[in-house]
Formats: structure tokens, sequence, C-alpha cells
């Protein structure tokens, strides 16, 4: 991932040029430019570290040397304009040939180093080229929009309506509405108009879904709970008196918020003790919304603050601290697309009780992970 990626910026040919030096560096000195224990850590060093240029062997000729520190430029202005450049630079080199050595013996082994190193970097340069080609030319499927409108229950709050979500599998949505009385959460599968509220759920709200889709987990009475939607009763699993978002990896770890002031913990689907994973620093207020990433320890949440520390931070569920992610707050998300929330007022209802408020309009973007 190039620098200008990693601070959230669109993707462009210059991120293939910082791409290809990456592999470069690591052909030529057995070692990747940029390291790091975790993901986090590795995205610092591109940010802000350089390549250990003297682990680039000496018998590297000065020009690919050249060529390879254009290619890994922070400043994207500065690199190469496009991968095709690199082929152009290699083939003006090869032309020029590398330089009268002191000594016959060292002029030998230079020139087979030039000529070993010239073929072997053309044929990366050809295969990144060709594969690239590929990439362009493959048609991209426009990702499939589902909108649709969820006639709710009346609820005695309209921000329960902003309690939703789409499971992983991309199947079914949960949300929060009144039944007798009460907030519960309500299942509904994505192709049907049926709702179903879940037993036990009274007094819910900010559910959110087990990676496998089959378990829902939800605050209420002071805890978090969860219940399985193939039935059974709901259990508690850790205390949190006010509950500000939460994430449950396929791993069966659960991150949530105890209070508006706590930082991220983290239990398990079986409801172990919990544990932070964040801290909270100076100047920050509180963590909340946890989102886990693709790889199902690494997560993003949300910090309260003033306006210096405010924003998304990565973190590790490992309890690793790390930095924050220098990008614009997302969009609520899920897994598997965006879904924005809209709420509809019936009049057919008393607006004094907020019993109108009673429709949430849905719309989802699938995307392929």
């Amino acid at each position: 991932m190039s620098p200008e990626q990693a601070r959230g910026h669109p993707a462009h040919k210059r991120g293939d040029v910082w791409a290809f030096g990456c592999v470069l560096y690591e052909l030529l000195a057995g070692k990747r430019a940029f390291e790091g224990v975790e993901i986090s850590d590795t995205m610092a060093a591109v940010l802000r570290a350089e390549p250990n240029w003297a682990a680039i062997p000496s018998q590297i000729p000065e020009p690919i040397t050249t060529l390879l520190k254009r290619c890994l430029e922070k400043d994207h202005k500065r690199r190469l304009r496009d991968i095709g450049d690199a082929r152009l630079e290699l083939d003006d080199a090869e032309r020029g040939g590398a330089p009268d050595p002191p000594s016959r013996s060292i002029g030998r082994t230079g020139r087979l180093a030039w000529i070993a190193a010239v073929a072997v970097l053309s044929f990366v340069v050809m295969a990144m080229a060709a594969t690239l080609a590929v990439w362009a030319t493959r048609a991209t499927p426009a990702a499939a929009e589902v909108r649709l409108t969820i006639d709710t229950p009346g609820v005695s709050d309209p921000s329960d309506l902003a309690s939703l979500a789409v499971s992983p599998d991309g199947l079914n949505v949960a949300f929060v509405a009144a039944e007798d009385g009460q907030p519960h959460v309500w299942v509904r599968p994505l192709d049907s108009v049926t709702s179903r509220p879940l037993p036990g759920t009274a007094g819910a709200y900010l559910p959110f879904w087990s990676a496998d889709s089959r378990s829902v987990a939800f605050y209420a009475d002071g805890s978090l709970k969860r219940i399985d939607l193939a039935g059974g009763l709901v259990r508690p699993l850790a205390k949190a008196i006010y509950g500000f978002g939460g994430a449950w990896n396929r791993d069966g770890t659960i991150l949530l918020v105890q209070t508006p002031d706590s930082p991220i913990l983290r239990t398990s689907a079986d409801g172990a003790a919990p544990a932070p994973v964040t801290q909270l620093d100076v100047k920050q207020t509180s963590h909340a919304q946890p989102h886990f990433l693709p790889d199902g320890r690494h997560f993003l949440y949300f910090v309260q603050g003033n306006p210096e520390v405010r924003g998304v931070y990565l973190a590790s569920s490992m309890g690793r601290r790390h930095e924050s992610c220098s990008m614009p707050t997302p969009r609520r998300s899920t897994p598997r697309g965006t879904c924005s929330s809209s709420v509809g007022h019936g009049s057919s209802r008393s607006p004094s009780t907020c019993r109108g408020w009673n429709r949430a309009e849905l719309r989802f973007r699938s995307r392929t992970m």
C-alpha cells in the first residue's frame, strides 16, 4: 500500500509503481522495504520511514538503484508516473551499459551483475504490466444496490430506528422496534416482507451480528447479551451500563463498550471476563463503535475528544496499541456493504408519544470482499 493510499486517498497508477518498487527492493535486498510486527506498524513505516538502502548489494548497478529510489518516493508527484516508465528506464540503462571498472576481474563481476539484474527486472516489469493489463480489461460488475422499506411497529424513541445491522452473509437485517410496549430486537430476511421479534430481548438497543450470522448480540438492562437465531435462551455476557457499538469476529471474540467514557473491551462469546484492548489517552473522552477488519484480529474504532485526537483509529484485539489511521471518518458500514437509514413519520399514530415514527428505509450495496 502506497503512502497516499494509507492516508485514505484513491488508488492510481503511481500506486502500482510503488508496489513494483517494494517487490524490486525485496528481490534485491532479500528483505521487505517496510517491516512491522503488526499491520499498523507497517503502515507507520510506509508513511514515515525510509528503506534501508545499505541493504542493496554493492554489485547492483547504480541506474537500477536510482530507478528503485524513484519508485519508492513517498511524494507521488516525484514518483514514476506509470509502470511502463520503469521498463523504458531499464532499456535506456541497458543500452548505456555498465561503467568501465578499474580492474578486469571486478569489471567481469559487475557486468555479470548488470546483465542478471536487467534480465530479472525486465521480467518483473513485463509480468506486472501484463497483470495490470488483464485487470484493466477485466469487466468489473457493477455492485447491485438493494432498497427496501421496513415498516416497523411503533417505537418509544425515534433513535431506536438507528439500531439496525445487516448480517455478514447479507441475508438478514436486525433492527430494534417495539413489542408489547418495549423495544426488542427484530429480524427480517432481505428477500421477505415479514419480520419477527426475538423473545427475551426487551429493552434492546444497538444489536450486532456474529461472524457466522447465526447469533445476535445486543445491549439491554445494563448488560451485553446474546441470542442464537436457531433458538435458546438469552445469555448475558458482560456488564455494560451504556454500550456504544460492538463487534464479533469468527474466533468468538466480542468487542464492547461498557460506559460512555470507557475504552474498548474484549470478551468472548461464552462471557469471559472483559479486558481492555484500548486505552484512553490525554484529550480523548471515549472510544466507541468497534468494527473488525477482514483478518479478524485488527479493528477500527472511533475516538471522541478534542479536534486534534478525534477520528478513526486502528487497534488489535490482542491489546496492542496503534496510531490514528489519518483518514476521514467513514460512513456506517458492514463487512458486506454500506447501509444508511432514514426515518419516516406516519400520521396515523400519535406523534406526542413518538409512536408515529415507524418506518426505516435501508439501502444496501453488496460488495465482494
